[in-house]
């Protein structure tokens, strides 16, 4: 069962198809059922555990998008939610500082998984 909260403090906050693409994901995945759970209210701290309680779901199960720039709460505090990235811009993510790739060759100064042995990785964990 899944279930897509949105919170909301004025309706037009509401994405426009959201109801509707949650419908067809719940005919798309027969096996699944997903429902659209829309609540009025500030997405805050509070506000995710008050759902965790009320669907009766732990907080390190349920999924947030990665949060604007300007969210008002940091991610420590919002009780161990996992965050899904998005493709939008001026998310918390852009923040933050680059890592190191592991894709990048080791001549740039990075680190290709397999050229570390399993011993190694681990170490390195």
């Amino acid at each position: 069962w899944v279930k897509v909260i949105h919170c909301y403090t004025e309706e037009n906050q509401i994405p426009e198809n959201l109801v509707e693409y949650v419908q067809l994901c719940d005919c798309v995945y027969p096996k699944i059922r997903v429902d659209c759970v829309l609540v009025k209210g500030e997405f805050s701290p509070a506000m995710v555990q008050y759902i965790a309680k009320r669907i009766s779901v732990p907080v390190n199960c349920m999924f947030i998008n990665c949060p604007k720039i300007d969210f008002k709460h940091s991610l420590d505090r919002m009780g161990g939610v996992r965050v899904i990235l998005n493709s939008e811009k001026g998310s918390l993510l852009d923040k933050r500082k680059p890592t190191t790739n592991l894709d990048s060759s080791p001549s740039e100064g990075g680190l290709r998984l397999d050229d570390v042995t399993p011993s190694e990785r681990e170490t390195k964990d």
